[in-house]
């Protein structure tokens, strides 16, 4: 929720061109999903941080670039990286423990997850871009009344 001011600032400041709000976007989607769905954050992490980023945007005092460096600042400390291969790794640890309660609690374990359906989506389509086609063709599901059969 407290991105809305930051993603409506960027369409009001004249500094911000449409490849720069992708961009922005794209960071902010990254960041909801790491930080919110996986690190289990809490819902005003950073909150003050990036409305002042949004009024900065706003009155032209700052960039997307420096946004996107401020938010991929604030994930570096959801990642370790192992120092005899500079590999990056998520750390994993809250979330194991979320789901870990989401078992104990009886309350769907995995699949009570709320990023569930927005991590299978972003699976799907990387299998998408790699094979170079959909898995399934929309057109064998519509027939011309727009009815799916």
């Amino acid at each position: 929720m407290y991105f809305r001011p930051l993603v409506t600032a960027s369409f009001i400041s004249p500094n911000v061109n449409s490849s720069e709000r992708i961009k922005l976007f794209r960071d902010i989607e990254r960041f909801i999903f790491i930080e919110f769905r996986m690190g289990r954050a809490l819902a005003n992490y950073r909150s003050s941080e990036f409305y002042r980023a949004a009024r900065q945007l706003r009155n032209g005092d700052t960039t997307v670039d420096e946004i996107g460096t401020k938010i991929e600042w604030r994930m570096s400390a959801s990642f370790d990286v192992d120092e005899n291969t500079e590999a990056v790794y998520f750390d994993y640890v809250n979330f194991q423990k979320y789901i870990q309660r989401k078992f104990q609690n009886k309350a769907g374990g995995f699949y009570g997850w709320n990023g569930l359906r927005y991590f299978l989506y972003e699976y799907e389509m990387e299998k998408v871009r790699n094979r170079g086609n959909q898995k399934i063709d929309w057109k064998l599901f519509v027939k011309g009344d727009g009815m799916m059969r």
